[in-house]
């Protein structure tokens, strides 16, 4: 393949709430770029395009893309189900050497 051609791939990746999504990778400590205009967060090679519900990257970021969506989406469901354990007054609580939360009420 010629040096200056570039491959880009994308994933679906449908996201309901655009400031837990910006939650989760602030935990998870990921540099970004957020353009509430264009719908478009930017980071490490990356654009998760929140018009199209799309994740994009090139082939040539470097990154290993499943294992860093796959993160993003379970840090992005843990926000989620933190916010409900608040709203509802609920207990958070993660099962030893799972990676399984229990909601219980207090």
């Amino acid at each position: 393949m010629p040096c200056w051609e570039m491959s880009k791939f994308t994933v679906e990746f449908g996201v309901e709430n655009v400031e837990f999504l910006l939650e989760a990778l602030k935990k998870m400590d990921v540099n970004y770029t957020y353009s509430e205009q264009q719908q478009l967060i930017v980071f490490d090679g990356m654009k998760i395009n929140l018009r199209n519900r799309e994740l994009e990257y090139s082939r040539y970021s470097g990154v290993d893309v499943e294992a860093l969506s796959n993160r993003i989406k379970r840090n992005y469901s843990r926000v989620i189900l933190e916010k409900a354990a608040v709203k509802n007054k609920w207990l958070l609580k993660k099962k030893k050497e799972q990676r399984q939360y229990v909601l219980r009420r207090y």
